[in-house]
């Protein structure tokens, strides 16, 4: 099987008829639409399920999943994540990269060239990403993942550059 990729959470049923209340972190090039009809993998099931529906409800999503049409089946679903295969996002444009991706990816300081650690986790909150860096000492960091830090990600090589990263280690 291709890789799963984490592609959201299921935060509560909603109706009696078996919707979900979902949080998706999709990157921004794929159209929601595209994900009916896709296999779609729920933590802690076995089998895959498809979406028939889905629709914006402020912040959040709501889906309807093939063979899930009662309130108790759902209840089941309440705070799971959803993953997708990745070969099902397709290719992503050049400035946008999955997380699975980047965890494990070795950190350079731009300028200097010189190690500075390894990506360990990105964490979200409303504002942007957090990058959480593990140095070579050991000790983790939080910078922004905004491109004001980030010179270069470069996959093939497997390398993250950055700039002006040094005061948000120094907080630590």
């Amino acid at each position: 099987m291709n890789q799963l990729v984490c592609i959201g959470q299921i935060n509560r049923p909603h109706g009696l008829e078996g919707s979900l209340k979902i949080t998706l972190s999709l990157p921004s090039s794929i159209e929601v639409d595209e994900l009916i009809d896709k296999a779609i993998f729920i933590q802690g099931f076995d089998s895959s399920f498809s979406i028939k529906g889905i629709s914006k409800m402020s912040k959040f999503w709501l889906i309807q999943l093939k063979g899930i049409d009662t309130l108790e089946s759902a209840e089941k679903m309440r705070n799971k994540e959803l993953y997708l295969q990745k070969e099902d996002l397709g290719k992503l444009p050049d400035n946008e990269f999955l997380i699975v991706d980047l965890i494990g990816l070795k950190v350079i300081d731009f300028e200097t060239k010189e190690e500075i650690g390894e990506l360990v986790e990105v964490e979200d909150i409303p504002q942007n990403s957090l990058l959480k860096i593990k140095k070579l000492s050991g000790d983790n960091f939080l910078l922004p993942m905004v491109d004001r830090y980030i010179s270069k990600i470069d996959l093939s090589e497997k390398v993250i550059y950055l700039v002006d990263w040094l005061p948000f280690a120094e907080l630590n």
